[in-house]
């Protein structure tokens, strides 16, 4: 039996702590326990750093995260005249805005986001002779639309040579529900339809075989389309879900930030990203979601007039699903903002509501 050293709990001399194992037990190491002492003697010759030494800012603790965060101090000349330290800036009348609807507004979100998983279309298998005849009714339906324009002219000029058997007509004789008719038609309406194959992904919400790749297509397929919850059932998953916000980071957010022509849809795709996230994320996920908690929060900063404050986004399928944001005073910036601070944890990125009060 081989001779072992027995092992000792009892307190460092120096640091005041057990040791986690016996550096002379004869299975650990040796490289381990040279390369412990030398971190020990390290240590021990290190003189403490006097704090007088250190400037604080007032108001502000150091968190856990290796970064900075936008703050007052850092955007003082946009808020309003500074009176000495930023810690004396009135807080701007938007950030009390902000500040009073945040809950109101985290509680909307949650409502709807509720409502978009109970209540929204997600996927409709048909067997190939019936989704056939849906778009042959359709065509029929939409031909007796007296004035044919904008998407019911497009989708007559795709389905103007289409035709189906007389024995499956005569196997089946339908009439076209009316409130389906409209629901799929305002479906239509909210997709760039180029082919009969795009008008029955839409009719079915199976848009698994629609995937982008890469930015670029991504970047083209989310200004051509709005969100949908089938999307998120059927292409984006557990997986790409987390490009989409990286890709939000980097350079779709611009969109929102710039006033640019897609503002609307970007901020649409922004809204259904947030609802579709999961609630548990792994440190590497949060890391994704506190840059684009920053890149918004970096935008709150901005004048409001500058920026083009507005009312939270409203989808096709939300409206169809009557969701409102009427009596919600909080735009997707702050929304994003709110949820990474109250939900997944990065408070830091709203600190700047109280400590620009005096």
């Amino acid at each position: 039996m081989r001779n072992q050293k027995k092992y000792s709990s009892s307190e460092d001399p120096i640091f005041g702590q057990s040791p986690v194992f016996a550096l002379d037990d004869a299975e650990v190491d040796p490289e381990v326990i040279r390369y412990l002492q030398n971190v020990r003697k390290e240590a021990i010759a290190t003189n403490a750093t006097q704090a007088q030494n250190f400037t604080r800012i007032r108001g502000h603790d150091a968190s856990i995260y290796d970064d900075t965060v936008a703050g007052p101090q850092e955007a003082a000349s946009q808020i309003t005249e500074q009176h000495g330290q930023w810690g004396h800036v009135p807080l701007r009348e938007d950030f009390v805005d902000f500040g009073n609807n945040m809950e109101k507004g985290l509680q909307s979100f949650n409502n709807v986001t509720e409502k978009i998983f109970n209540e929204s279309f997600t996927v409709q298998a048909y067997e190939k002779d019936h989704l056939d005849l849906l778009l042959y009714y359709m065509k029929l339906h939409l031909e007796k639309i007296p004035e044919k324009k904008g998407i019911v002219a497009h989708i007559l000029n795709l389905l103007k040579e289409y035709t189906v058997s007389e024995d499956l007509l005569n196997e089946n004789d339908w009439t076209i529900d009316e409130e389906w008719f409209e629901r799929n038609l305002g479906r239509l309406r909210s997709l760039r339809i180029r082919t009969i194959e795009d008008i029955k992904i839409s009719i079915t919400g199976d848009f698994s075989d629609k995937e982008p790749m890469g930015l670029k297509q991504w970047t083209q397929f989310i200004r051509e389309n709005e969100p949908l919850h089938s999307m998120f059932c059927t292409m984006i998953n557990a997986k790409n879900i987390w490009v989409l916000v990286q890709f939000m980071s980097q350079e779709w957010i611009k969109e929102i930030t710039k006033e640019k022509p897609y503002k609307q849809r970007v901020s649409q795709w922004l809204f259904y990203i947030l609802a579709h996230l999961p609630t548990k994320v792994t440190a590497t996920q949060t890391s994704l979601l506190r840059t684009l908690g920053k890149k918004c929060q970096k935008q709150l900063f901005v004048k409001t007039a500058e920026r083009g404050k507005g009312t939270l986004p409203i989808s096709t399928e939300m409206k169809q699903l009557k969701i409102t944001f009427d009596t919600v005073d909080i735009d997707i910036l702050e929304l994003v903002v709110a949820i990474m601070a109250m939900r997944y944890g990065q408070r830091d990125l709203i600190e700047f509501l109280s400590e620009t009060k005096n």
